[in-house]
């Protein structure tokens, strides 16, 4: 009986976590093969502890794990100076597709690439803070747990990324 309440309480996070993991790990590591190992990765990591993961915090849990996991991607990336990059954008699902006549994708395509460039000129907390509250809808309290800072924090990190990509996105500042 145990097993199977296990089986389902992973199946359960799986299904509302997995999305956001992927689009979590893709704005950190850059690229769609990295973050589908990732995301595989970090069920793994679900699956080995979901005993131990409340099912009311598992969101805060899953995320931080996921940006630990990524971090310490890319700092393994950096020791062996093999930068990885296959041009595809992190931010893949933002933007709204639903019009697909010729100009509106390269527009889209292209308004995804500035933004994915963009996003990847923040320091690592701004983008965190923002791809956590704006892509993944979570909220304050849940960033603040997730990233370990307080609430504060991360209404001013919110408020500096968004400033910060507004001036990089209209031109207003050098990247």
């Amino acid at each position: 009986m145990k097993g199977m309440m296990r089986e389902l309480k992973f199946k359960i996070l799986c299904h509302r976590h997995s999305d956001a993991v992927y689009r979590f790990s893709r704005s950190i590591l850059g690229n769609a093969e990295d973050a589908e190992d990732a995301t595989q990765e970090i069920l793994l990591k679900l699956w080995r502890n979901v005993s131990d993961v409340s099912t009311m915090r598992a969101q805060g849990w899953i995320m931080k794990t996921t940006r630990n996991h990524c971090l310490n991607v890319l700092r393994q990336r950096s020791r062996v100076a093999a930068v990885l990059s296959d041009g595809d954008g992190g931010l893949e699902g933002i933007m709204d597709e639903k019009n697909r006549g010729g100009e509106t994708v390269i527009y889209g395509s292209e308004l995804r690439s500035r933004i994915d460039d963009a996003l990847n000129l923040l320091p690592e907390k701004l983008k965190s803070v923002f791809v956590l509250y704006e892509v993944n809808g979570m909220k304050y309290r849940e960033i603040s747990e997730c990233l370990d800072i307080p609430i504060n924090s991360v209404k001013v990190y919110l408020s500096r990324s968004r400033s910060r990509l507004k001036e990089i996105l209209t031109g207003e500042v050098e990247p």
